[in-house]
Order: C-alpha cells, then sequence, then structure tokens
C-alpha cells in the first residue's frame, strides 16, 4: 500500500464503525445484552461481536489482510508483516458499564452523555496499518465523543478529527474539544464532522 494512502481505509475504518456502532446501540433492547466471558475471562459484548464483523469484512474488502482481537488467530498472516491489526473497542468493561447505566435509565440515548466528563469510562477502536513488520498508521476513536486522533507513523504526525454522534444527543458535562492540545508542531485540528 502507498503510504500516502493510509489514511483513507483508517477513517473509512473509524467512521463505519462509529456509524455501525450507533445504529446498533440506538436500536438494542436490553434483554439483547448478553456479554460474555473469553478464555482470559475478560469480557466481550454482542456489540463488539457485531462490529468486529463488519469492520473485519470491510478491510477485506478494502484489500487488507486482518488480524483482529476478537477474530480467529491466522499465523500466517501475522508472520506476513503486512496487515491491518483491530481492536475493535479497548476498553469492554467500560462499554459494558455504560450501556448497562444507559438501560437503567430507561433511554439508551445516555449512553453518550452519562459520566461523560469521567474519562475512566472512555473506550473505543483502535486500528493499525501495519507493513513489514512496522505499524505505519493508525487512529483512537472514541465511541462516545466522535473524537478521533489518526496517528502517522511514517512522518511523525498526528490530527484530530471529530465524526458526528446522533442528532437526537443532546451532550451535557462535555469539555470543549477546542481546548484539547498535543505537544509537536505537527498538529492541526479539524472540527468538521467528518
Amino acid at each position: 500500500m502507498n503510504k500516502n494512502n493510509y489514511y483513507i481505509p483508517v477513517k473509512t475504518i473509524a467512521k463505519t464503525a462509529i456509524k455501525e456502532m450507533q445504529k446498533y446501540l440506538l436500536s438494542c433492547k436490553h434483554s439483547d445484552w448478553h456479554p460474555e466471558k473469553k478464555a482470559d475471562n475478560s469480557i466481550v459484548t454482542p456489540l463488539e461481536k457485531h462490529l468486529d464483523e463488519i469492520i473485519s469484512a470491510l478491510a477485506i474488502e478494502m484489500g487488507l489482510a486482518v488480524i483482529s482481537e476478537e477474530g480467529k488467530e491466522d499465523k500466517t498472516i501475522l508472520e506476513s508483516g503486512n496487515y491491518v491489526l483491530i481492536d475493535i473497542n479497548d476498553g469492554s468493561a467500560n462499554l459494558d458499564y455504560c450501556v448497562r447505566k444507559a438501560f437503567e435509565r430507561g433511554d439508551i440515548n445516555t449512553y453518550y452523555t452519562h459520566d461523560l466528563s469521567k474519562r475512566y469510562y472512555d473506550h473505543g477502536l483502535l486500528v493499525t496499518i501495519v507493513e513489514n513488520g512496522q505499524p505505519h498508521y493508525g487512529a483512537i476513536l472514541n465511541y462516545r465523543t466522535g473524537e478521533c486522533i489518526f496517528i502517522d507513523g511514517s512522518e511523525k504526525r498526528y490530527h484530530q478529527e471529530f465524526f458526528p454522534i446522533p442528532v437526537q444527543i443532546k451532550t451535557t458535562d462535555i469539555l470543549d474539544p477546542t481546548i484539547t492540545r498535543f505537544p509537536g508542531e505537527h498538529v492541526y485540528f479539524n472540527k468538521s464532522t467528518a
């Protein structure tokens, strides 16, 4: 893959993940929310399994070999050194907590607003393009705030974008994103809705 094209598949994955996550949550019923225990005793939620299937299929459609935390292990892909590494949601327990709290309140929309100032409830997508065994480009997406940090490992640059959250959500207690600052001269801020 041409290193100038890393941004496009990573952004497409991030945009699709947040859109599909929002669709799932806004149609999810409490009775359908049953996290499962994995072999390492961590949990995986039905949302994570759903998103992993969609995002892994999308990456494959884009011609990327996939290594996914929730997917089947494939050592030949890993040994090739050329793949996209996906953790569909880093912070399963936090996701589970936030969704359960929203169900307790009787409104899944509160998933986006409950305890938003308490950053320890954060969770999100981690995606990295690896070539020749080296990470080259990645993104970290906060599902609750829509904040996405794109990291260019080759150029040692990064930037921030915000993806829209559903229009029916009226966020409160959210920090103004313009106050977020990162070190370095290569940072720029894009407040567009992608």
